[in-house]
């Protein structure tokens, strides 16, 4: 349902246009093969996998799809993440859709898209001249450690 209204919200930009829509990661490789979309907007939570191994695989796949996250996680553990991942931008599912279009034309620009905060966040901890992941232990976990943590 998400998925839908995402792609109608995206679809009303008169410069975008939606090229396809996949469940699951299968279905995601193989619709990147066959339309190569500039960029796709993939969720963390699949019914198969993970978003942060989709990520990798699509990228590794077709390096010039550009990846922004929209996930119900909180940004504090998954942003830095996806970015190392390979995406370009990270949105919480509770952001309001103008701001996904938004994102969706910054990243095109070639830009990184997160939010204020999370911008403020790793600015913050770059000028302490530590990487993000030196605080809440869960986030020294690597990402198949964190995939097995959630599942538990």
């Amino acid at each position: 349902m998400i998925r839908e209204a995402l792609a109608g919200r995206i679809a009303k930009e008169p410069d975008m246009q939606v090229c396809g829509e996949a469940a699951n990661l299968t279905e995601t490789l193989t619709k990147v093969k066959t339309t190569n979309p500039d960029l796709m907007i993939v969720d963390l939570c699949l019914k198969e996998g993970h978003g942060i191994d989709l990520i990798k695989r699509v990228l590794a796949q077709n390096d010039k799809v550009n990846i922004i996250v929209h996930s119900m996680y909180g940004e504090e553990t998954y942003a830095e993440r996806s970015l190392r991942a390979g995406a370009m931008g990270y949105i919480n599912k509770q952001t309001n859709p103008q701001i996904i279009v938004d994102a969706v034309r910054r990243v095109l620009e070639g830009k990184i898209y997160l939010s204020p905060k999370m911008t403020d966040r790793m600015a913050q901890l770059a000028i302490q001249g530590r990487g993000p992941a030196t605080g809440d232990p869960v986030e020294r976990l690597s990402d198949r450690e964190l995939e097995v943590f959630e599942n538990k």
